[in-house]
């Protein structure tokens, strides 16, 4: 057999994160199969399958390997001087590699450009969108992935998945069991002369296959002020990001340096300078904030005013791909008469602001709001690229946010491009999972436009993003909108800017869309009648003083139309697909004790107001009125599906109770989601293992279990006599026994003794179900799952019919009056 080797540099690796020894890769094996980047749930994927079965072996040069409908030979490769792997050949393929230890230890993988890597068969993350080492000024750096792996005595295998015909790896002898990756700080900006008491997010490298625990951080600016803070618990060999405090008094310089250590007990494990930016306080600027999706370090963005008054108008643009939020602040000039606030939708590809980027948006509004004491009636909303997606998709979403929008250059939406003209042709199960992705469907959502002002930017020789998605839109427009207004910049592509002395460029700070703002303010209170379609009110569900609060069938979509008469109190309502719906009587001035009369398709209701806010309810075919909504049942805070549980500083709580296989494979799977969170979303989970969960402690948070009730002990405290149990042999959902050690589920589920929070589940019922569980791509945008799935390994060779179960709880979390498709 040809062996293939590593070749060993022993270079110094410039930026000081690791060891001086790095082991350039650069000979290996590959083979083609589908695009590990588009990565689905049911992606057939023969080395998967065999990684989850047990079945792996080391390939030989030439060795065939049968494909879905075809078959596939492995053949040599060779990185480039420089070590990079390049070929058209290597799109979506797996590349195969063999380092040979003289012991066991801990190295850290430097990755660029691949998707993930199974390192000894467990899943590690790649760095999909590093796809150079160079960047300009005004790019992100993606120069991030520094990864630590387990390496044992002899042979250690490593599996990338390549996407787009190249990639880059290399291995570095570790410089200390724990130590900083200063390439992915997230840091405010300070005032030139001003004091700062602040925050900022680092992360930190766990190089030991033990917990770090007990660690702090010390900062000292350059006056010599300290200031500590404790560093939560980092899993064995991993990462997190980390809050870390700071002060001091900013001096005149664009720049100072602030000497951050690591220290467990007495001793410094790393130190190193950072830079801490200072503005000028007209300059664009980043301020950093702590999200309630996970308790991390988050920043947004600044265009100040170059006024200081309160009840000024404020100005949400979203970036786009491969964009910085700051550079997006910074493609504006300065307004008299509004602030420009640019969230980062959690990275610069993060979630296409869908998802945990639309949750990301909505918080920065809020905040945005109280600091600048902005104008409730003057709220906007605009973004270039997957940015005007962005403005199209929470415009639609939020219409009672905003006076006006103004997409620019943007897509309208990820769900018709994938499904709009062929949802008749799809199984049941298919059916389950597009429910579940149904908010996206920008056009049947576009009613809600029809309080917005809209002013559409489009370059009209745009190659990136083709005008005809601007077009499409306005024909959808003008089939019910009365207040909108475009502009297609003549011969100009993606990005442009046709007036080069004014600040700003054109594309987004296009001097006719802000006047068009400007003659547009928000109803408020002024506004009587609503028209609002929903497809999850877990998503999306108020509009100004109606709320849809549940649904008759879940998922589809839900209309309300309702017209508030004041003079008589009279509500003249039609609804589709709607089990309850509540109005917010305060708002509208209706004072306690007064009459109402609400017509429900046809069926009048009289009653008198007792509190803020009426519900009202179908039941059994007749409306009826009532003071309150049953919260242990679905309604907004907590709908489903899996995906909601991404809110209320959601913890993984992981399973220590299984053999020594199962413990470690459920121990890989959390790491692996965790480092994912982190490079997609820049996010820093809480990871605890279940030997030291307190419930009590976290039970104002959502919790996601590892484990199956075997594996993990938390597992009971939230899912005793619920219609869903997981064991080491068997799903059992109601009274339908899913058998086998292959199994793997994906659940949530109301989370006991709370009536906002969720708990879910990731777990298998042997080693094949946990391990199946590694690749699935819950976080990926786009991606849906409905409340419950159940999937066997098939899904690697047989696509859906791999899927054992998926379903949807009914409003009473109930399996039978939910929908569920069982196999």
């Amino acid at each position: 057999m040809k062996k293939f080797f590593i070749s060993i540099l022993t270079l110094l690796f410039t930026t000081n994160l690791i060891g001086q020894n790095k082991i350039l890769i650069s000979e290996g094996l590959a083979i083609s199969t589908d695009p590990p980047g588009r990565r689905t749930l049911t992606q057939v994927d023969p080395i998967e399958s065999m990684i989850v079965k047990g079945r792996w072996v080391e390939p030989k040069e030439n060795s065939v390997l049968q494909l879905d409908t075809a078959e596939a030979k492995w053949f040599s490769v060779k990185a480039n001087d420089e070590g990079w792997f390049r070929g058209r050949e290597l799109r979506g393929s797996y590349i195969y590699y063999t380092y040979e230890s003289d012991e066991d230890k801990i190295m850290i993988l430097e990755g660029h450009n691949y998707y993930n890597v199974f390192v000894n068969q467990e899943p590690r993350i790649g760095n999909i969108y590093g796809n150079k080492e160079e960047y300009e000024s005004w790019e992100p750096n993606f120069n991030i992935s520094y990864l630590p792996v387990k390496m044992k005595k002899g042979k250690n295998e490593f599996l990338f998945q390549v996407s787009y015909g190249g990639m880059k790896a290399v291995l570095h002898e570790k410089k200390s069991d724990a130590f900083f990756n200063i390439n992915d700080n997230t840091m405010p900006d300070v005032f030139k002369d001003q004091e700062y008491s602040d925050f900022g997010g680092i992360v930190v490298v766990n190089a030991q296959d033990i917990t770090l625990k007990n660690a702090k951080i010390k900062v000292i600016n350059k006056d010599g002020v300290e200031t500590i803070t404790d560093v939560s618990s980092i899993i064995p060999a991993s990462i997190r990001k980390v809050r870390f405090d700071f002060k001091g008094k900013a001096g005149s310089e664009n720049k100072e340096q602030l000497k951050v250590q690591l220290i467990v007990g007495n001793k410094v494990l790393d130190e190193k300078e950072i830079d801490l930016k200072c503005v000028n306080k007209l300059d664009a600027y980043r301020q950093t904030f702590i999200s309630d999706i996970d308790g991390s370090v988050q920043y947004y963005a600044v265009k100040p005013s170059t006024s200081d008054a309160d009840n000024q108008a404020l100005f949400l643009s979203v970036h786009g791909a491969r964009v910085e939020a700051f550079n997006q602040a910074g493609s504006y000039s300065n307004k008299e008469w509004g602030n420009i606030v640019a969230p980062t939708n959690r990275r610069p590809y993060g979630f296409n602001w869908e998802d945990i980027g639309r949750i990301d948006a909505l918080e920065v509004l809020n905040i945005a709001k109280k600091k600048f004491n902005a104008d409730e009636n003057r709220i906007y909303l605009t973004g270039h690229s997957m940015g005007g997606h962005g403005t199209w998709y929470l415009g639609v979403n939020y219409p009672d946010q905003f006076a006006a929008i103004g997409p620019s250059a943007g897509w309208i939406s990820l769900w018709s491009y994938r499904y709009r003209e062929r949802e008749e042709k799809f199984s049941d199960v298919q059916k389950m999972f597009t429910k579940a992705a149904k908010q996206s469907d920008t056009y049947t959502l576009a009613p809600n436009y029809s309080q917005l002002g809209i002013y559409i930017v489009h370059g009209d020789a745009d190659s990136v993003v083709s005008p005809s998605q601007a077009r499409s839109m306005i024909r959808t427009l003008k089939d019910f909108h009365k207040d909108f207004d475009y502009h297609f910049e003549p011969g100009k592509e993606h990005w442009w800017d046709v007036d080069t002395v004014k600040p700003g460029s054109d594309c987004v700070d296009w001097t006719p869309m802000f006047d068009f703002f400007s003659r547009h303010a928000r109803p408020l209170n002024r506004i009587k009648k609503l028209n609002f379609i929903t497809a999850s009110p877990g998503i999306s569900s108020k509009n100004y003083w109606v709320t849809i609060e549940q649904q008759e069938k879940q998922f589809d979509f839900s209309e309300i139309e309702i017209e508030f008469v004041p003079e008589v109190n009279i509500f003249r309502t039609t609804v589709s697909n709607i089990k309850t719906f509540s109005v917010d009587l305060e708002y509208l001035g209706i004072k306690e004790g007064s009459n109402i009369t609400l017509s429900v398709n046809g069926q009048n209701i009289n009653g008198s107001v007792k509190g803020d806010k009426v519900f009202v309810s179908n039941k059994n075919g007749n409306w009826k009125l009532s003071p309150n909504l049953n919260k242990d049942e679905k309604n907004p805070v907590r709908y489903g599906s899996f995906k909601d549980l991404f809110k209320n500083n959601l913890t993984l709580v992981y399973g220590t109770n299984g053999n020594e296989k199962e413990n470690e494979a459920i121990l890989a799977k959390v790491r692996y989601d965790s480092e994912m969170f982190w490079y997609v979303g820049n996010g820093a989970f809480e990871i605890i293992p279940d030997s030291e969960f307190d419930p009590e402690k976290y039970k104002d948070n959502n919790i996601l279990l590892y484990g199956n009730s075997k594996q993990n002990s938390a597992f009971n405290n939230y899912f005793k006599n619920t219609p869903v149990d997981i064991t080491s042999n068997k799903i059992k959902i109601e009274d339908k026994n899913l058998s086998g050690k292959n199994l793997a589920s994906y659940l949530i589920y109301p989370k006991k003794g709370s009536e906002e929070n969720l708990v879910g589940v990731i777990a298998g019922t042997g080693i094949e179900g946990l391990r199946l569980t590694y690749m699935r791509p819950f976080l990926k945008p786009g991606s849906a799952f409905p409340d419950v799935t159940v999937f066997n390994t098939d899904i690697l060779e047989k696509r859906d019919t791999g899927i054992s179960a998926a379903g949807i709880f009914g409003l009473d979390w109930s399996v039978k009056n939910g929908e569920f498709v069982i196999e």
